[in-house]
């Protein structure tokens, strides 16, 4: 079993880059699944009257959300927001921070729409 494991994480690690944020500045897929979960939440939103307490596994249990499995396993998700009903649209932050090397980690900012990478 152990095994099985250690090959499943490598095969992960080779396929996805490990984590490792590129020289260009952010991993891409990490960009989208960002993006996937601040578009969900919207929609989770408007479906059940409340903001899910997690980034995507009540989304996902709910069908709102497909995760790009190999992205979830390499990056631990931290969602910080709230409805602002003055503005009628999600505020806060997003911040994924590789499994691999907890000093790489990119943090989305809703209302402005950017990203911060770490150097």
């Amino acid at each position: 079993m152990k095994i099985i494991r250690t090959f499943i994480i490598s095969f992960l690690l080779m396929s996805c880059g490990g984590g490792k944020i590129s020289s260009k500045g952010i991993d891409k897929e990490v960009e989208v699944e960002i993006k996937n979960m601040v578009t969900s939440v919207s929609i989770f939103y408007n479906s059940y009257g409340y903001i899910p307490s997690d980034c995507y596994e009540e989304m996902y249990s709910s069908g709102m959300i497909e995760n790009n499995q190999s992205v979830i396993h390499l990056w631990d998700f931290e969602c910080d927001w709230e409805f602002d009903e003055i503005e009628r649209s999600f505020v806060g932050t997003i911040t994924a921070m590789s499994v691999i090397n907890p000093r790489n980690f990119i943090e989305y900012d809703i209302a402005l729409d950017k990203f911060t990478v770490s150097e």
